[in-house]
């Protein structure tokens, strides 16, 4: 791989890191509403969601330091 690949796929790895800290704050936005409405499902949905995002977001970081190799 040379160098301008390595550039590419860095930058397409801080993309997709960017846009997952984008969903993950709406849906913890929505996750407060539910919680505002006392609505007990739409919050454990909701969490599970933000816990999902977190684990891949920090995969993705892994990937972006190289500490982990793509399958």
């Amino acid at each position: 791989m040379d160098i301008n690949e390595m550039y590419m796929l860095t930058l397409e790895q801080e993309i997709l890191n960017e846009k997952a800290a984008e969903i993950l704050a709406e849906v913890s936005r929505l996750y407060l509403e539910a919680e505002s409405k006392g609505d007990k499902e739409g919050m454990l949905v909701y969490d599970d969601v933000m816990s999902l995002i977190a684990e891949r977001k920090g995969q993705i970081i892994r990937e972006v330091d190289g500490s982990e190799k793509s399958s």
